[in-house]
């Protein structure tokens, strides 16, 4: 599934020598690394790629630009909803302590929306039955 991540990924970006593809491989490795350690053991990791708008960067119009939605989703327990709006900030984490002393830094969404960002878009999370959905938004580029 990884695999098919990066190389989807690769061939959306041909199209577009602008974006840094490296960074956004990146916020899919999170992306798809997040949903593997929540999910409910078994269960299957859910990728979609589909056409998206976003408001003009101008901010002088009300047109739509290009963009993608890529989202990855699981099944497994649904977001806290006190931590929905903080969920993409640097140092959050909703993971249990892990019993093996070893600290978890809560970066990666953070970095998926950093990435998002620098791309003109944005990174989104929501609750879905019986599981989650976290994606990003990404302008399409000419």
């Amino acid at each position: 599934w990884l695999a098919w991540a990066v190389v989807s990924a690769a061939a959306l970006l041909n199209q577009n020598p602008t974006p840094d593809r490296g960074a956004i491989v990146q916020a899919l490795d999170k992306l798809v690394s997040n949903a593997v350690d929540f999910a409910t053991p078994g269960s299957p990791i859910r990728l979609s790629l589909q056409d998206a708008t976003l408001a003009s960067p101008s901010g002088r119009t009300r047109s739509r630009v290009p963009a993608w939605s890529i989202a990855v989703a699981n099944d497994g327990p649904a977001l806290p909803d006190t931590m929905q709006a903080s969920l993409f900030d640097s140092m959050v984490s909703v993971r249990p302590e892990r019993g093996d002393g070893r600290t978890h830094l809560g970066l990666g969404l953070y970095l998926v929306r950093l990435i998002a960002e620098f791309h003109g878009g944005y990174a989104f999370a929501a609750n879905r039955p019986g599981g989650v959905q976290v994606g990003l938004v990404l302008r399409k580029h000419a």
